[in-house]
């Protein structure tokens, strides 16, 4: 029986299920297996409710997000570019929602401008995903956004309310001081969580080329005091003799 398999670099495959249980991908070299009958009958009927209009794709776009399986992720791909909003936003959430495969598309698009950030956090929000926040540090901690993502996702950590936002958003605060009002408005509403939210860090105040002149003049002060008190000491010397 012949089947059609689906890679999520794009390649697509027609094999015997009969001759053929996996096999490598020629695109990418992902190991594909091939779907059980159950599995690919529901990714079937799936695929043909996508082509029945808004209402086909939208319904589609949350069984195959429910399904957080390998062979939905290329169904969740085509609904994400569908401009069908709300399904868009379904499929978005469901990709961040499964680790590994979907989210390796989410930062994949994000990394070559086929996702905008923005887009991205307006599907979050809308969607009321709880975990993306968390989702969003991920990217930050794997350096896979770039300093203007920075701006974009600033605000939705801060409205956020969590401690990793909070320790994201000043680690950001720290490594781009020229984002300091965006991130300090971000961090100002996390202050509930920490009273210093908010609070220019000591390094961000540091002006280059300034440190070199403060430690010359703290020392000229000393000097000075010194020279002070041997001059009132040599005074006492003289009375005394």
């Amino acid at each position: 029986m012949q089947v059609y398999v689906e890679c999520i670099c794009g390649k697509k495959f027609h094999v015997d299920r009969e001759q053929v249980s996996e096999f490598d991908c020629e695109g990418c070299g992902r190991k594909l297996v091939v779907p059980p009958e159950a599995l690919y009958a529901k990714l079937e009927n799936l695929r043909k409710r996508m082509k029945e209009g808004e209402p086909g794709m939208r319904e589609a776009m949350t069984a195959a997000a429910a399904l957080r399986n390998v062979h939905a992720v290329p169904l969740l791909k085509e609904g994400a570019q569908s401009g069908i909003r709300e399904a868009v936003n379904t499929a978005l959430v469901g990709l961040c929602d499964f680790p590994g495969p979907g989210q390796d598309v989410v930062s994949d698009w994000i990394g070559t401008g086929m996702l905008s950030v923005t887009r991205l956090v307006a599907a979050l929000r809308e969607g009321k995903y709880e975990s993306g926040a968390d989702f969003i540090c991920s990217l930050v901690a794997q350096d896979k956004l770039k300093e203007s993502h920075v701006a974009e996702v600033a605000p939705y950590l801060g409205d956020s309310g969590s401690q990793r936002s909070l320790a994201t958003l000043k680690e950001l605060r720290r490594k781009y001081p020229n984002l300091g009002g965006i991130l300090d408005s971000a961090l100002a509403k996390l202050r509930h969580l920490d009273g210093s939210a908010g609070a220019i860090p000591d390094e961000a105040k540091r002006i280059p080329g300034r440190e070199s002149q403060s430690e010359p003049a703290a020392r000229k002060g000393c000097m000075g005091l010194l020279l002070a008190l041997v001059a009132v000491v040599g005074m006492l010397a003289a009375l005394l003799w």
